[in-house]
């Protein structure tokens, strides 16, 4: 009998069960097509179409579950009873604070990146990183508020307003549009971060001389 015979003939005979809790679960090949719901009983065309090297991959899913994936060993006629995890009730909230997270911090980052070219004048990069920054984050108004800056050291005060107020209808509240639109749009962005100066009320100067 030859390899390739004996190959087949231990085929036949492998038969893959599969059982859930809870019941009903897709069973889903890696390539996206589902196979049945468990508890299901794979063999003979059914499970030679998923079977590489002795090995089967598969994912079980059901509503309010969450999925899991499998990488079993075939040996012949396997049983497997696989347990899902119920999503938590903050599961959804939890997930969502933690992918807002990494899109606040990415683009705190490359907004921190974008100031620094334009404080050393490096306006040619950073006006690419902010056009590159909005396709990813079209509507923040720290990244108009620093287009208008890019435009205002070029001396495109025209152009650097147009960005400044963009930015104050995005966010209306924003200090830093507000400040350059009344400033008349400052031409280093330096300025931006000073202090402004207390102006202390005029007053009449005391004239010296005795009373008579």
């Amino acid at each position: 009998m030859g390899c390739s015979t004996v190959k087949k003939a231990v085929q036949s005979t492998q038969q893959l069960e599969l059982s859930s809790e809870p019941v009903g679960a897709d069973v889903i090949s890696v390539s996206g097509e589902k196979l049945g719901v468990t508890p299901l009983i794979l063999d003979g065309e059914s499970l030679k179409k998923i079977l590489k090297n002795g090995k089967v991959n598969l994912v079980l899913s059901a509503p309010g579950y969450q999925q899991r994936e499998l990488l079993l060993d075939l040996h012949g006629k396997d049983s497997h009873t696989v347990q899902l995890e119920r999503f938590g009730d903050n599961y959804f909230s939890e997930r969502l604070i933690q992918d807002f997270s990494k899109e606040a911090n990415a683009m705190a980052r490359s907004l921190a990146e974008i100031q620094s070219l334009v404080f050393v004048r490096k306006l040619s990069e950073a006006e690419q990183a902010l056009t590159n920054f909005q396709k990813r984050f079209p509507n923040i108004a720290a990244s108009y508020v620093l287009f208008g800056s890019v435009e205002s050291l070029r001396g495109n005060q025209t152009k650097a307003k147009g960005y400044l107020l963009r930015a104050r209808t995005l966010d209306p509240s924003d200090p830093v549009a507000a400040r350059m639109l009344a400033r008349q749009l400052p031409a280093d962005p330096k300025e931006l971060l000073k202090p402004q100066p207390v102006r202390q009320p005029a007053t009449a100067p005391i004239k010296k001389g005795g009373t008579r």
